[in-house]
């Protein structure tokens, strides 16, 4: 399936999400947060998807393909300048989050939606390519790295933990 007709798929579900723009918020914080509404979700508590738009204060988060090879900086730096670097269970290699960077997480019940894990990620590339469309950026999907990208410069990555 298209990512385009998953896009559409989602648009088509008449059931409101639950939308929660918070301030800057630290990484740990906001994985608890994610955590108590995946399960509230699960139990039933909460019947609706749930968007999270934040930023986060200056963190690195580690896939698990891990990536610490990958820093250009030294832990020496990285620990003089108070930024950490957080294991997280999500795909991927290293990460970086920091101000005036739009963070957004989604506590998705992709069974109700009927998306497979493949089709979910594609649709959020398009809303990626879609979203800098409309800010006049020529953004791209790469077959071989997930995320949106213009030119060699990586725009918007996208990191998932599915949970049965």
């Amino acid at each position: 399936m298209k990512a385009e007709s998953v896009a559409h798929k989602l648009e088509k579900k008449n059931k409101a999400w639950l939308q929660v723009d918070l301030p800057t918020v630290e990484y740990k914080e906001a994985l608890d947060l994610q955590t108590c509404l995946a399960e509230a979700r699960k139990s039933g508590i909460i019947q609706n998807d749930v968007v999270l738009l934040l930023e986060h204060p200056a963190v690195f988060t580690l896939g698990r393909r891990g990536g610490s090879e990958h820093m250009k900086m030294s832990a020496n730096f990285l620990e003089q300048k108070g930024i950490p670097m957080i294991r997280v269970e999500r795909g991927g290699s290293i990460t970086y989050h920091g101000p005036g960077q739009l963070v957004v997480y989604v506590i998705i019940d992709l069974g109700r939606l009927r998306l497979s894990v493949t089709e979910y990620v594609n649709c959020l590339e398009e809303i990626m390519k879609r979203v800098s469309g409309d800010w006049g950026i020529h953004a791209e999907r790469n077959p071989v790295n997930h995320g949106v990208w213009v030119g060699k410069n990586k725009l918007g990555s996208i990191g998932i933990a599915v949970r049965r």
